[in-house]
């Protein structure tokens, strides 16, 4: 993130309780928690760059977050269209282990951890994943360091399947009350768990600094 100071970052099973603080410098973060009881669990985050300008959007109902960006606002319109056409490029000279790809230990732990989610578009469920032979095991690591390593994202797993879900006891016949589902690849998503476990080890590395040590800057 220091080298190449990406515009944002989306994390998915942040694991942070209200109480835990976030700072990470040139960033401003939006989190959304899910705790129960004294157990963090779930919860997702954003990481904007300072540079970027942005402005919250309240969703007053589940199905505005299908067409959310009906609310953005012009200049961010603007920046978006200019960013979207600029190819990332993710190379990097640092030595660190967060730049290298995947491992196998860090497959293992992402499969172990995945849940019962139903199947994306292409119809893999986690259950097959986390029954793959050693062979085919290996065989998605080296998929992911491929992916990892050419910086190419199959378009495949840009693709979503979006469900409306009636809510408990309300009115069927409205469509206020349906929650949207999206359904995403499964491997996507097991390559973005490996991805947010090192984003989620730096954070939390940098807050203890903080704790202990104080603000550097």
């Amino acid at each position: 993130m220091n080298e190449h100071l990406p515009v944002c970052v989306a994390l998915q099973e942040t694991l942070l309780k209200p109480s835990c603080t976030s700072n990470i410098r040139g960033y401003s973060i939006l989190r959304k928690d899910c705790n129960t009881g004294e157990r963090a669990c779930g919860g997702v985050a954003l990481l904007i760059n300072h540079a970027t300008p942005f402005s919250p959007v309240l969703i007053r109902t589940s199905l505005q977050a299908v067409a959310v960006c009906d609310n953005y606002t012009t200049a961010f319109q603007s920046l978006k269209r200019r960013e979207e056409r600029v190819k990332l490029n993710f190379s990097s000279s640092n030595e660190e282990g967060s730049n290298s790809p995947p491992t196998l230990l860090e497959l293992r732990v992402a499969l172990h951890r995945s849940g019962n989610t139903a199947a994306g578009p292409d119809g893999l469920h986690h259950i097959m994943l986390r029954h793959l032979s050693e062979s085919s095991i290996l065989s998605l690591l080296l998929l992911f360091n491929r992916i990892w390593e050419t910086q190419v994202f199959p378009t495949q797993w840009c693709h979503v399947h979006v469900l409306p879900f009636p809510k408990l006891g309300k009115d069927p016949t409205s469509v206020n009350n349906y929650r949207p589902i999206a359904l995403t690849s499964c491997l996507s998503k097991l390559m973005e768990r490996i991805v947010s476990a090192r984003l989620m080890s730096h954070i939390t590395f940098f807050h203890h600094f903080k704790v202990d040590f104080g603000n550097q800057d």
